[in-house]
């Protein structure tokens, strides 16, 4: 899939980037197994693409270069990380692609993790060497836990008790 929204035809993006430059950073795929958003860091966007061959229906600006995607389990809302604080998690409805609400975060926010239940999200502030958990009902970080150096990924046990984070640097 990365190769193919990597390769698409001009026709199927609307950006002024040159194909190779749209840079590809995260995807994630629909519970039907024919949706996949794809957060296109350098053209500041994420793309949603579906059907057989899978090709581009919507497309999503942000202010920010997107970093990061994760999907609530009905498929309704896609989460998206960027790199710009102020807006750190935006939400987006996945049926019209317009964005239902944008919420601050850490510096280089990245690596959207959702709770097993889809009532918190995790988010790492890669350059605030912390990470963040938010309530998506109330919108409002209720921990914020420091780390070592540079959070860039996060994966939560199958028991949703345990939360794994990766750096990219060493401690």
């Amino acid at each position: 899939l990365i190769g193919m929204a990597f390769h698409a035809s001009a026709e199927d993006w609307s950006s002024d980037l040159p194909e190779p430059w749209r840079s590809p950073e995260a995807v994630v795929a629909g519970q039907d197994g024919h949706t996949f958003y794809v957060a296109e860091k350098n053209a500041r966007r994420a793309a949603k693409l579906e059907g057989e061959p899978a090709a581009v229906r919507f497309r999503v600006p942000f202010l920010g270069e997107p970093t990061g995607l994760a999907l609530s389990m009905d498929d309704r809302v896609l989460y998206v990380t960027c790199s710009r604080p102020s807006e750190g998690l935006c939400a987006v409805d996945t049926g019209t692609m317009k964005q239902l609400y944008t919420l601050p975060a850490g510096a280089g926010a990245c690596s959207p993790v959702l709770s097993r239940d889809g009532k918190t999200i995790i988010v790492c502030n890669r350059f605030e060497n912390s990470v963040s958990q938010i309530d998506l009902n109330t919108k409002i970080e209720i921990h914020c836990f420091p780390v070592s150096r540079e959070p860039i990924a996060a994966a939560l046990t199958p028991d949703g008790k345990t939360l794994a984070v990766a750096h990219h640097l060493p401690a």
